[in-house]
């Protein structure tokens, strides 16, 4: 019975051993490099940007970063997580971006009725959408890193035991080949030409008026968290903007998307509206009901940087 017992945690021994030997080399492989795109924290270091976007799905793949250095001669990076609408997220972002590069002018903030305010605490974050896509910060993580962590609430046994978050969340795989995010990795933003056909795909219209609907139920919580947010931005002497992206026009609601026209007027913040009618009324320039394609990214980021506002703050920041 001693000798089994003896076996058994000579071959454990072993096992973590080889297991600590994979991941290694798995780590050494992956060593500034992107599995998926959006885990990017870690490469994005030591730059200096004027301006960042920050904000979910609707940002990261709607602000083109070499469009606004063509447009206006500004150096910019795209720092949306797909999946992430609430304020955590960017939050969670900022911070690690503040703490790794040279603090930026301004930050476009893509916030509108499809987003949520989620928490003010990083360590209380609930959603765990592409959780898989950070598992690579799991383990042992270092530095600022704890607080992906913390946000994605990766447990202990995948904090210490080498190799088990890379293969519970099965990203092993995609580690060794490194094909997977090549649209944000190319062009700085995630490009899409697919073109959307709503006769055939009709939009879930119940699904974003209740969105909606929450939304304006929420509005008092909203502007806490927009608050907060921006007396953070404030604090760092970075000047907040809020864009709201277009949707299509089947699932565009007046009221809920001029809520936050108002709410940014009385909460003093730069607000856009890229909603215009040449642009939601057209299928072209989407490739889904909530999501430009690169037919019309370049549209709605057109509005954006001939606002007359916005010229004005870029050129005369201290105004």
């Amino acid at each position: 019975m001693k000798k089994f017992i003896k076996n058994i945690f000579i071959f454990i021994f072993i096992l973590l051993l080889c297991c600590a030997a994979i991941q290694l080399l798995v780590s050494w492989h992956i060593k500034g490099k992107s599995i998926y795109g959006q885990d990017n924290f870690h490469i994005i270091k030591n730059q200096d940007n004027r301006l960042i976007f920050l904000g979910s799905s609707r940002c990261i793949r709607h602000f083109d970063p070499k469009f606004f250095q063509e447009s206006l001669g500004i150096s910019s990076v795209n720092l949306g997580v797909n999946g992430h609408s609430n304020l955590t997220m960017p939050m969670l972002r900022l911070k690690y971006y503040l703490h790794y590069n040279k603090t930026p002018q301004f930050a476009i903030l893509n916030f509108d009725p499809i987003s949520t305010y989620g928490s003010y605490n990083i360590d209380d974050n609930e959603n765990l959408i592409e959780k898989n896509y950070y598992s690579r910060y799991a383990f042992l993580p270092a530095d600022d890193d704890t607080m992906i962590f913390n946000y994605f609430h990766f447990n202990l046994a995948e904090k210490y035991i080498p190799l088990y978050a890379l293969l519970r969340y099965r990203t092993i795989f995609d580690a060794i080949n490194l094909k997977g995010g090549n649209d944000l990795l190319v062009y700085g933003y995630k490009k899409n030409t697919r073109h959307w056909n709503p006769a055939r795909n009709p939009a879930d219209t119940a699904h974003f008026f209740s969105t909606y609907t929450t939304f304006i139920r929420d509005k008092d919580s909203i502007i806490n968290h927009l608050t907060y947010f921006n007396d953070y931005c404030k604090s760092n002497k970075i000047k907040l903007i809020i864009v709201q992206s277009p949707v299509f026009r089947s699932i565009y609601d007046k009221r809920s998307f001029n809520l936050m026209k108002t709410i940014c007027h009385d909460l003093g913040i730069l607000f856009i509206d890229t909603n215009e009618d040449s642009i939601i009324n057209d299928a072209s320039n989407f490739s889904d009901a909530n999501h430009l394609n690169a037919t019309g990214v370049p549209k709605m980021l057109n509005i954006v940087v001939k606002d007359t506002a916005f010229l004005n703050l870029i050129h005369h920041p201290a105004n």
